[in-house]
């Protein structure tokens, strides 16, 4: 199944390195959380609004673009799914800009 996580571009060079590990999540919830590829502009506004984001721009993120069996995930809501294991950096498909999200939609 693919997903988007949106991440700090602060963490990429960890996470290109170690993968996503559900040992660094800063929620509650010790996971990988990830969205649908139709509900990442949602994503994108939704890391951006969190508190550990403030004084950061949409242009301090990236969203890398995962391909994982769906037996790992758990639905959160739709669209929106998390992981408790640790994805490694071979089952990211794209990494890119988040500020690139607004390239798709016409002015």
């Amino acid at each position: 199944m693919r997903l988007i996580h949106v991440t700090s571009k602060a963490n990429l060079e960890a996470i290109k390195a170690n993968g996503l590990d559900p040992r660094f999540a800063t929620m509650k919830r010790r996971a990988v959380w990830g969205v649908s590829p139709s509900n990442e502009a949602w994503g994108v506004a939704h890391t951006l609004g969190k508190k550990r984001a403030r004084g950061l721009s949409i242009h301090d993120h990236v969203t890398i673009e995962i391909e994982v069996p769906r037996s790992w995930l758990r639905r959160h809501k739709r669209g929106v799914w998390y992981c408790d294991r640790v994805i490694t950096a071979d089952r990211f498909v794209e990494i890119r800009e988040s500020a690139a999200i607004g390239e798709d939609y016409p002015n």
